[in-house]
């Protein structure tokens, strides 16, 4: 890329501005930063903004104000900050002018946008865990608001401080303030933000002038002054405020307006301001925060205790020891050095000793019962950890499984000892499959008397069928004369509603009581009439002769109405005629004459001859042969006519004509034929249809009953069955397979004849084994943070502080009867050596496999007692040649196995036979610990006794020097570096008390006495010791149970040598130069400018100012600070000549002053620069850096 005019080549080298004419350089982030987030209402994660063991950087990012018309969180909008407009954030200066390492924040987090959420998992467990306490100070003080939190996290290097911001805190601080406000970190309403303004003050020094400068301003009343008060205490666990930033508003912030005042206090740590006891990682913390701070707030209060202000050192040549080494001296002749040749080192052997690290154990990690558990170290010579022992009792373990299984394997384990079957509640059709497969075999007196049953209750019930079917037959002969009586009736009396004038009743052989009794049997009788009128037509007469005799009456009675003067002779003779068929001569003399004759009975048809004629329909040449009673029109009368209303008819008594009885008693007898010939028909046809129906239903019904009845028998068979099979298939095995179903599997075919190689099946069921005694191993390792593992690569002297790791630790367990003859740790791995009554086997594993592997192999090597001569072993292991040295045998005949692992501890081979040492003693000799001259190939062996003697594997002969200690031997170890033989021995003056002796390897012998190097602290069980991560001083490390803490005695171990160098002669004149106390609480602003941007490469505009006021930075002390604008000043020269960073005159700027603090009782609101709340928000937010 080009460099464009006035850039410098750092300047150059920059990526492209991401902000530049106000759009993003990825038009896809657009897309991807407008999604919502699916952050809850009620936050319970923190947003990582820092992360300390690194250097780190302002990031830009973008925000928006959410005004609630749906305008995306994230929008990319330009840098100018005005209603309803998004905050552009560019990035500042990455780097200083001068150094490269001049970065903030470069492997911090965010997730503040859905890729980063991706992640969002990991953080919430890592944040839970650092939850404060259910009595956390921030519950109990309602204006107190955290915004800045500093936890821990286990990385790639280490445990790693971050800073994150505490979104709980700033939910309900933004809630308060501007209720519904806050949605989630991605969701804020800058815009209903905007309309409040904040006046932040910034506050830091040391803890108690914090609270008390809160209490004087009131903004803390007596209670919350006190309660942060009792933070200080150093043995309150009731109480929790880790090191941060703060916000503290007015209590009474409500009642001034939209205008809130508030102090953006840093609460420090323990040694944050102590000069000489801050560690690097607090030192590291000190200058994130109050680079923070002077970010959110202009004017900014320092509070110096009289102790404090008194400590301070104004002389130029005074140095802080936490400043880069170019910035310890400001005159103008620091870059001019002068050499000389020195003696650089003249020393004789030594070992001193001096308090080491102190590690408080959780009460948590600890076994409760002292009494059958145990705590000890283990050993290592990069790493080591500490060790819990815990007993547990057996209990039975429960192990479900749901498997297929093959014909032959089933059977195998129906007829297995070793793990024997018990029966769940299983179905027939389970119990039939074991059956198949073997189980019958095993138990065939159980299943031969089930069958029995079987077979009788199948006899039972063909006995009780063949009985049913006799019953139901003689019943049903027996009620079939009352059957056909009820559909005799059922017919009369349907024709006797039809026809209600003939009077056709039926006398039945049996009363009501029966009638109801064969209703209720059979069901067919019930729906009798229906079916008789759906087959049959009663109202209808299909009888011929009947249809004859209706026309014949019709004609009579129609002649006989033409004709009422008719007398009973004549009335006879035309009944007689119509019936008789003699009604032709009539019409023939009819036809004769025009006038009638006027007498006899010619005469009187003659009178009526046109109706007959008529009626019968006949014209006057016609000539009949016979009675031609047929004719349509007489049909077509007698059929309009329906066969009911005729009946009725004629036996009506204004009809009945004496000359018409005849023909009524002729009517009335095919009247009675046709109805018994329905009879017939009816009854035929409903006796086929009721009684079959009725046996059938008779015998389902029965046969129902045999069936409930024969399998109710056959179930209560099978649960005896079950009974007896379980009672005669308990076992006391250890380990038992219960089986609650099985079910043949179908597999699909495969053509061309290919055959399955048997059934399959699938089982399920649960495994039930008792688990036997055992003691579980807890491996809990001690961990360096980052920061302290690069200090301890860079300089020899630091002081670690490591953390017990318990996410990562190792973790088995051995049953009783094991044992664990030696453990130590391997790099990531750890070494375990168990032993039993018949062999020895060594695992090394990492955390994830040690447990299985122990459980369930047989290890790298197996070692035979026989062969050892005797299970009594003693184990050496030096990690830097990689050989583990074995002293075994009888106290006459002891041996020395060599064994070497390959490069990466994955495997272990013997190296040669074992070497016999009985040769070099004189008499038995009973070793009481073995150890490695650390980095040869030398094995130093202390004997009970005390002496001391060193064995070389490569000579395989003992050194001509050897020891004697006369004193009892605590424990005995080889210090890491390789450099002397540490041996714990009891006090002279004090038994109880253990002094730590040195014996120089390379002086082996002549120094009979030993170095005393240091009284060593209590110690539950043995000591270890350790060059945690290979780097630095050797720390002697103990455990003690009363205190619950790991403590350390480290060592600065000397060799007996001399070397000259070339050394500048200024070194003396600075080592001679006073060391301060204190001066941190100024000398952190330049910290401040050495590590981060003073001005950022790119300039940002997030701050929306309302009023904005000078930089201050106030000094507030009871003693008189004069000084301190001068001391600033040079620190400013100074800064300025030794980083040549651009500054534009913005440090110049800040206004330096001290006051007396007992004439001041806050900082006055009106002095302080005004913000609006939203983009107040956003620069916090902005200091977190996307990733």
């Amino acid at each position: 890329m080009a460099q464009g005019p006035g850039q410098s080549s750092h300047q150059a080298s920059y990526p492209p501005n991401l902000f530049s004419q106000g759009q993003l350089r990825d038009p896809g982030l657009e897309t991807l930063m407008q999604r919502q987030s699916p952050a809850p209402t009620l936050p319970t994660d923190r947003i990582v903004a820092h992360q300390t063991p690194s250097e780190s950087r302002d990031a830009a990012q973008t925000f928006s104000r959410n005004d609630g018309d749906g305008v995306p969180p994230f929008p990319s909008t330009s840098g100018q900050s005005g209603n309803g407009e998004a905050y552009a954030t560019p990035k500042e200066d990455e780097t200083s002018e001068t150094s490269d390492s001049d970065t903030e924040m470069a492997d911090a987090r965010s997730n503040f946008d859905e890729i980063s959420n991706l992640d969002r998992d990991a953080i919430d467990k890592r944040v839970r865990n650092q939850d404060p306490v259910p009595n956390d100070v921030l519950r109990s003080i309602t204006n107190l608001f955290r915004l800045l939190d500093l936890v821990d996290e286990h990385g790639s290097g280490g445990i790693v401080e971050k800073v994150v911001i505490d979104q709980i805190s700033l939910h309900r601080v933004l809630n308060i303030v501007q209720p519904g406000s806050y949605d989630s970190v991605s969701k804020i309403n800058f815009k209903a933000l905007d309309n409040l303004a904040i006046k932040p003050t910034g506050v830091y020094g040391n803890r108690s002038e914090i609270v008390k400068f809160l209490r004087q301003a009131q903004y803390l009343d007596e209670n919350s002054a006190a309660l942060l008060s009792r933070v200080n205490g150093p043995g309150d666990s009731n109480t929790n405020l880790r090191s941060g930033l703060y916000l503290v508003l007015d209590p009474n912030h409500k009642s001034l307006g939209p205008a809130k005042h508030g102090y953006i206090v840093y609460w420090p740590e323990d040694t944050t301001w102590d000069d000489q006891a801050a560690s690097s990682s607090v030192r590291r913390n000190r200058v994130t925060f109050m680079r923070y701070l002077t970010k959110l707030a202009d004017q900014i209060i320092a509070l110096v205790s009289p102790t404090q202000a008194e400590a301070f050192i104004w002389d130029t040549s005074a140095h802080n020891k936490d400043l880069p080494e170019d910035q310890q001296d400001n005159d103008d002749d620091s870059r001019l050095f002068s050499f000389e040749v020195s003696k650089s080192l003249e020393q004789e052997e030594d070992a001193v000793g001096s308090p080491g690290f102190t590690v408080s154990v959780e009460p948590r990690l600890l076994p409760r019962d002292k009494a059958s558990s145990r705590v000890r170290l283990v050993p290592g010579e990069q790493k080591m950890a500490l060790l819990t022992v815990t007993y547990e009792r057996e209990q039975p373990l429960e192990k479900p499984f749901e498997e297929n299984i093959n014909a032959l394997n089933l059977r195998r384990m129906i007829g297995s000892t070793e793990c024997p079957l018990q029966l769940g509640d299983l179905k027939p059709i389970d119990l039939d499959i074991l059956v198949s497969n073997g189980l019958r075999e095993s138990h065939r007196g159980i299943f031969e008397a089930h069958e029995r049953r079987l077979r009788n209750l199948n006899d039972d019930r063909v006995a009780s069928k063949r009985d049913d079917d006799r019953f139901i037959e003689d019943r049903i002969t027996q009620d079939k004369p009352k059957i056909r009586d009820e559909i005799h009736n059922a017919v009369r009396v349907i024709y006797a509603r039809t026809y209600p004038s003939l009077g056709f009743g039926y006398d039945m052989g049996h009363g009501p009581e029966v009638s109801a009794e064969l209703h209720g049997r059979y069901s067919g009788l019930g729906k009798l009439e229906g079916e008789i009128l759906k087959k049959h037509k009663l109202d209808h007469v299909q009888d011929k002769q009947y249809q004859v005799l209706k026309s014949q009456w019709l004609l009579i009675e129609e002649c006989l109405d033409n004709n009422p003067n008719l007398s009973r002779n004549e009335q006879d003779e035309l009944v007689n005629d119509v019936l008789n068929g003699t009604t032709s001569h009539v019409d023939n003399k009819s036809t004769s004459s025009d006038q009638p004759t006027g007498g006899g009975i010619g005469g009187l048809f003659a009178s009526g001859v046109s109706t007959v004629r008529g009626l019968l329909g006949r014209g006057n040449n016609h000539q009949d042969t016979g009675p031609k009673l047929q004719s349509s029109s007489r049909t077509t009368a007698s059929r309009q006519l329906p066969d009911p209303d005729f009946v009725a008819h004629i036996h009506s008594a204004d009809n009945l004509r004496p000359a018409l009885t005849e023909l009524l008693q002729k009517i009335q007898r095919r009247l009675g034929q046709n109805l018994e010939a329905i009879e017939r028909k009816v009854l035929d046809d409903q006796m086929a249809r009721v009684i079959p129906v009725e046996r059938h239903r008779q015998s389902t019904s029965a046969s129902g009953v045999r069936d409930v009845v024969y399998n109710q028998g056959k179930e209560q068979s099978f649960q005896r069955l079950m009974v007896e099979l379980k009672r005669e298939m308990l076992s006391n095995a250890p380990k038992i397979r219960h089986v609650n179903w099985v079910r043949k599997v179908e597999r699909p075919g495969f053509g061309y004849g290919y055959q399955t190689s048997g059934p399959q099946f699938r089982w399920s069921g649960t495994e039930t084994s008792l688990r036997p005694a055992q003691n579980r191993f807890s491996i809990y390792p001690l961990e360096l943070t980052e920061q302290d593992s690069h200090l301890c690569r860079s300089d020899e002297s630091h002081v670690p502080q490591p953390k017990l790791e318990t996410r990562h630790r190792f973790e088995f367990t051995l049953p009783k009867g094991l044992s664990v003859g030696f453990i130590q740790l391997i790099r990531d791995k750890c070494l375990v050596i168990t032993s039993d009554a018949v062999r020895t086997r060594i695992y090394v594993e990492d955390n994830v496999t040690l447990d299985h592997s122990i459980n369930t192999t047989h290890g790298k090597v197996s070692l035979n007692h026989d062969s050892l001569g005797g299970p009594k072993c003693k184990f050496a292991l030096d990690q830097g040649t990689r050989i583990l040295a074995i002293v075994h045998g009888q106290k006459e005949d002891l041996k020395l196995s060599i064994y070497i692992f390959d490069e990466l501890f994955t495997n272990l081979r013997s190296r040669g036979s074992p070497i016999p040492l009985k040769n070099w003693y004189n008499q038995p000799v009973d070793i009481s610990s073995i150890c490695f001259v650390s980095g040869l190939e030398e094995v130093c062996l202390i004997e009970t006794s005390g002496r001391v003697r060193v064995f070389s594997l490569v000579t395989q002969q003992f050194r001509n020097a050897s020891l004697q200690i006369d004193r009892p031997i605590i424990d005995a170890f080889s210090a890491p570096d390789g450099s002397c033989l540490l041996v714990a021995v009891a006090d002279e003056r004090t038994p109880t008390l253990h002094q730590l002796l040195a014996f120089h390897w390379a002086s082996f012998g002549t120094n009979k006495k030993g170095i005393s190097s240091a009284l060593l602290p209590l110690c539950d069980g043995y000591r270890a010791t350790t060059r945690l991560e290979g780097r630095g001083r050797v720390h002697v490390v103990s455990f003690s149970g009363d205190t619950r803490a790991v403590t350390s005695t480290v060592l600065q171990i000397t060799q007996k040598a001399t070397e000259f160098s070339f050394r500048s002669d200024r070194e003396q004149s600075r080592k001679s130069a006073t060391e301060t106390v204190n001066n941190s609480l100024m000398d952190c602003h330049l910290e401040v400018w050495t590590r981060f941007p003073v001005v950022p490469a790119v300039a940002r505009n997030t701050l929306a100012a309302i009023n904005r006021r000078p930089r201050q930075l106030i000094f507030v002390s009871p003693i008189a600070l004069d000084g301190v604008g001068e001391y600033f000043a040079r620190m400013i020269s100074t800064f300025e000549m030794t980083t040549q960073k651009p500054m534009g005159g913005s440090l110049a700027a800040i206004e330096v002053k001290s006051t007396n603090s007992n004439e001041i009782s806050g900082y006055p609101s009106n002095q302080a620069s005004e913000f609006k709340l939203g983009s107040f928000i956003v620069e916090l937010l902005c200091l977190i850096p996307l990733q």
